[in-house]
């Protein structure tokens, strides 16, 4: 595959700059993509065209980070729900598929406390779906298959937000606590954005003791103590 990369990228001063990018990226199928599939319907390779623009501020005490994209899919290989003459799933080209949104992160740095944060917005789109059902009947004798058309609808496992934040007080020498957090919003399992198969949206949050004993013996000696999901969250992140 040729898979060129354009990219400018322009300093406004010592601590600020701007930047932007235009990309190709090509994939083969995967091995199951051929052997899953039959002669008349094998599977074109997915091309993506990414073009990005961003800001960046680094200073002692505040950095942050912004950045818009867009991802415009060739031929990206999905699962339709039809499956072969052996009953394996079969994924299948999309002409149109489209990913866009902005990140945006930032450090906040002060004497006793650090806060880092970033969230992700953004909206996944595929067009011209088409999603197979195969109705069995009763005796499983013979089968009707049903094909639903969607205009739009999102791509599967793709939450619009995703946000992560992580605060550390050094209260005390050698001690420090941080306390992070992360959310994700709803995502669906397949490409269909039908409400009854997705995964809700969840929040965690851990706790951490740290205590640094670097001494003159060891440069980097220090213990932690963790409770991961301290408010005891029920959830599925897959």
């Amino acid at each position: 595959f040729f898979n060129p990369k354009f990219g400018l990228f322009h300093m406004l001063n010592q601590n600020q700059a701007i930047y932007a990018s235009f990309s190709v990226a090509n994939k083969e199928p995967n091995r199951n993509d051929y052997v899953e599939s039959t002669p008349i319907s094998r599977p074109k390779h997915e091309t993506l065209y990414d073009t990005e623009i961003g800001y960046k501020q680094n200073g002692e005490k505040l950095s942050l980070g912004i950045n818009i994209y867009h991802m415009k899919y060739k031929n990206q290989l999905v699962l339709t729900g039809e499956i072969n003459d052996v009953g394996a799933n079969i994924r299948t080209n999309v002409k149109k598929s489209r990913r866009y949104g902005v990140e945006i992160s930032n450090i906040i740095n002060t004497q006793t406390i650090d806060i880092s944060s970033s969230l992700s917005l953004s909206k996944n789109y595929v067009f011209d779906f088409n999603e197979y059902l195969y109705d069995y009947g009763s005796d499983f004798s013979e089968f009707n298959t049903i094909i639903n058309k969607y205009k739009k609808t999102d791509i599967s496992f793709s939450p619009n937000i995703i946000f992560n934040n992580s605060i550390i007080w050094s209260f005390k020498k050698p001690f420090s606590v941080s306390f992070k957090s992360k959310f994700v919003s709803k995502q669906y399992l397949d490409n269909t954005s039908n409400s009854t198969r997705l995964i809700d949206p969840f929040l965690i949050n851990d706790l951490e003791l740290n205590v640094n004993l670097n001494n003159n013996f060891f440069k980097n000696l220090y213990l932690k103590f963790s409770i991961n999901n301290i408010f005891n969250e029920t959830y599925s992140n897959n």
